[in-house]
């Protein structure tokens, strides 16, 4: 076997030392130093439908209300399904909201407005735009309101 030069024996030296500070450096960096990938919550490619409930049914409201929003970035259409159960005889309006960052919210297709105190059924097919997707309601009076909203997003 042959024996080591000086060169070899330093380049060595050297190619552990490196090893060994960055290990240390690893270390001392913690484990948030190293960047996770970031995870899409929903798949790139979608074949089958969604259906999200946005709200149950079981709260009553008496004034303007939104509800909570939705992922609607990798479908093209949803069909939206309103039940609405109101205390007494006033006018709601339902309207599709569409949002490009859940923070800023546009008006879209809005439902006929409910004006009597029997439930009432209404189903709307739109357009999805923007990343996100929520109902808004809006109460002429202060009637107390239960609704119930279902959406289903699909692809056409």
């Amino acid at each position: 076997m042959k024996e080591m030069g000086t060169r070899e024996r330093l380049g060595l030296l050297l190619a552990v030392v490196a090893v060994a500070v960055m290990a240390v450096l690893l270390l001392l960096a913690g484990p948030g130093a190293i960047p996770a990938l970031a995870t899409d919550p929903e798949p790139q490619s979608v074949v089958a439908l969604k259906t999200v409930v946005l709200e149950d049914g079981t709260a009553i409201y008496a004034a303007d209300h939104d509800t909570d929003w939705t992922l609607s970035r990798y479908y093209g259409v949803a069909d939206v399904f309103v039940t609405m159960e109101m205390t007494a005889t006033d006018k709601i309006t339902a309207t599709i909201e569409h949002s490009p960052d859940g923070a800023t919210w546009y008006s879209g297709t809005a439902f006929t407005a409910v004006t009597t105190s029997t439930t009432e059924y209404a189903l709307v097919q739109t357009a999805l735009y923007g990343e996100y997707l929520r109902l808004g309601f809006e109460l002429s009076g202060t009637v107390g309101y239960t609704p119930t909203v279902k959406v289903t997003l699909k692809n056409n």
